[in-house]
């Protein structure tokens, strides 16, 4: 009778806890919703901010610049809270797997053949066979979908984005590379920290190679800017660990 009403107060306590782990996960999960979606229109009005703090819209009278330095600073500090408590969600919820190269090229060009379509761009790809990646799926997808949609929108008129795979070192290097004019010497150090943007005059957040580049890390990989060749466009590596 006693051991019976051990292992009832036990499987009470279990129960209890399992409830609660529940009510946790479920709690963060509401949390990383709302953070999520807070995330763009976030990047809209710092982006917003900071034209109008530059002028692009016309001059503003001079009482007004103090305010709107502080509207910016803050519309920075609370997209920086956003991005690094999402960070935080996604960096505990990776879960990395073996993923052929050939199926993460294959599906990045069919997700961006629309918009290839629409600007009559060109996409072609080269990956061997057996070379996989041990990554996170949906994270290398985000980070070859920002990358192509990138070459895009800043190659050029008809331009011909090309994304290889290839061994490199233990590694695996996926490039994608566009035959436009090339990041602008005067942002290429920068390119990858928040907000900074392209000088062609197309919309951004700014955000978009920031986040791929801490997704990279995360996975144990990285994603660079390769030096430029006289006429190369642009091109971007993504190092990420080779799988067995």
């Amino acid at each position: 009778e006693r051991l019976g009403g051990i292992a009832a107060f036990l499987l009470r306590e279990t129960e209890l806890l399992r409830e609660a782990r529940a009510a946790e996960r479920a709690a963060k999960d509401r949390v990383n919703m709302v953070v999520h979606e807070l995330r763009s229109p976030m990047a809209v009005i710092h982006g917003y901010l900071t034209m109008l703090q530059e002028g692009s819209v016309g001059a503003l009278p001079k009482r007004a610049a103090p305010l709107l330095a502080m509207l910016v600073d803050q519309a920075a500090k609370l997209a920086t809270i956003i991005n690094e408590t999402l960070s935080a969600a996604e960096r505990a919820g990776l879960h990395a797997q073996r993923i052929t190269c050939v199926d993460l090229l294959g599906r990045a060009l069919a997700r961006s053949s629309g918009h290839a379509a629409l600007v009559g761009a060109s996409l072609v790809c080269d990956a061997p066979g057996d070379l996989a990646v041990l990554a996170h799926r949906e994270s290398v997808d985000r980070i070859l979908d920002n990358l192509v949609a990138n070459a895009l929108v800043h190659a050029g008129p008809a331009p011909t984005v090309a994304l290889q795979a290839q061994a490199d070192a233990g590694a695996v290097a996926i490039r994608v590379r566009d035959n436009g004019p090339g990041v602008p010497d005067e942002i290429r150090d920068a390119v990858f920290e928040r907000f900074v943007r392209g000088t062609d005059g197309t919309e951004g957040s700014g955000l978009g190679l920031y986040i791929s580049k801490g997704l990279a890390r995360m996975m144990g990989g990285d994603l660079v800017l390769e030096a430029p060749a006289s006429g190369s466009g642009a091109t971007f590596d993504l190092r990420l660990p080779a799988a067995g």
